[in-house]
């Protein structure tokens, strides 16, 4: 990467944010692995009521989705899609594209301030059940 990729030019008023993007592609046919799906479905939800999934949905055509994730860094991102159960069997792959946004309607600004608040709650109360 060179350097001027690696530092884009800031645009916007907005205090920069960065969010990724994870596009997953489907390395088998759905009806290979429908059983399975139920794991990944419960993946998107625990991580949308954590706050770390902004919007999740299928691409079209279907052979895979795409993913608005608010991650601290690119090791945390990489740490959410290795917990898909379709990664460990194999059935998909992630694509990570790290996101500075700089511009941003006022409305999105402040649910990614209310996403980032529920993301600490969660990952406190996550310390706590593992002490227990």
């Amino acid at each position: 990467m060179s350097q001027d990729n690696a530092n884009p030019r800031i645009f916007g008023n907005d205090e920069p944010r960065t969010l990724f993007l994870l596009r997953h592609r489907f390395q088998k046919p759905p009806h290979e692995f429908e059983e399975a799906y139920a794991g990944h479905r419960a993946y998107f939800k625990r991580n949308l009521q954590s706050g770390r999934f902004i919007v999740v949905g299928p691409v079209v055509p279907w052979d895979g989705g795409m993913i608005l994730a608010l991650a601290a860094d690119r090791a945390e991102a990489e740490r959410m899609v290795d917990e898909d159960p379709l990664v460990a069997a194999g059935i998909t792959q992630y694509e990570i594209t790290e996101w500075k946004t700089t511009v941003r309607h006022p409305g999105f600004s402040e649910l990614l301030d209310e996403l980032a608040a529920t993301t600490q709650e969660s990952d406190t109360q996550q310390c706590a059940d593992w002490t227990r």
